[in-house]
């Protein structure tokens, strides 16, 4: 009989943690980078560099939340206020609503909603997440049925509108696809999702310094020394083996040729001036 799992002595063991040299079965291992580990071992952030960065952000507002939550909730709340003060002034004078409070309806109507909607996202619950694209059909519909009584017409109102909402809609979107957003209302996200989060912001980060330095070293070019060092530096620091892994060995490559390029035009825009 071969040799069991430790955290489950009836089981058979399929491998052995790579970290503690324990065995595991299938149910407790897992594999880390193509490297097995038991079920202790791979919640350690010093073997899974992703469960840091989940654990950094999960719960904890991004800059999504913050703007959608507060500038939706606030300006929906002036919007709603104005209305209502608005109905309480005679309709013959000009601060008047025209139509009293069946035209004004619609609008009331889509603010509190609003108002709901934008103040649950701030409080990270996750209906709201999909609650803001309703908010884009809701809109059209109020400003149809607002333009309905005006000579433009229900139907200029609803085109109007949803033409005025293409760009909530894609800010909508770009939140609802960001993993960070996604760890703010504490969903589960999938650990690719995780390391493409490492890779994007966090891996190499002199590599990508350097990099973008070299490309304005081109024109500045004082900045060819310091990128090229800062790209070099970010060279020397990349081990695919490291935990946490670190990259961008092709950016780092790439500012150091620039640095390289910049330095060469600056050296004869420095000899041009001396010359003349």
């Amino acid at each position: 009989m071969g040799p069991a799992c430790a955290k489950h002595p009836d089981a058979p063991a399929a491998a052995i943690c790579e970290r503690c040299g324990a065995f595991a079965c299938a149910g407790c291992l897992a594999f880390v980078a193509g490297k097995p580990f038991c079920d202790t071992c791979r919640r350690r952030e010093d073997v899974d560099y992703t469960r840091a960065i989940e654990a950094k952000f999960r719960g904890r507002r991004d800059a999504f939340v913050w703007f959608f939550g507060l500038t939706g909730t606030l300006g929906n709340l002036v919007v709603l206020g104005t209305l209502i003060f608005a109905l309480a002034i005679p309709e013959e004078l000009e601060l008047g609503v025209p139509g009293g409070v069946l035209s004004a309806l619609p609008q009331i109507v889509f603010a509190a909603i609003a108002i709901v909607v934008y103040g649950a996202y701030f409080l990270l619950k996750p209906w709201a997440r999909l609650g803001l694209f309703g908010l884009i059909l809701l809109g059209a519909v109020s400003n149809a049925l607002t333009f309905a009584g005006t000579e433009e017409g229900m139907g200029f109102g609803f085109g109007a509108s949803l033409g005025r909402q293409v760009l909530p809609f894609i800010f909508f979107l770009s939140a609802y696809k960001s993993t960070r957003n996604q760890l703010a209302f504490d969903l589960e996200v999938p650990r690719e999702a995780l390391e493409k989060m490492y890779r994007a912001y966090y891996d190499n980060q002199l590599a990508r310094a350097g990099f973008v330095l070299s490309l304005f070293s081109l024109l500045v070019p004082g900045l060819a020394l310091l990128s090229g060092i800062l790209s070099f530096i970010g060279l020397r620091r990349v081990n695919a083996e490291s935990v946490p892994p670190v990259g961008r060995k092709k950016t780092a490559i790439a500012g150091v040729v620039l640095s390289v390029i910049g330095l060469f035009t600056g050296g004869l825009l420095v000899f041009g001036a001396l010359a003349g």
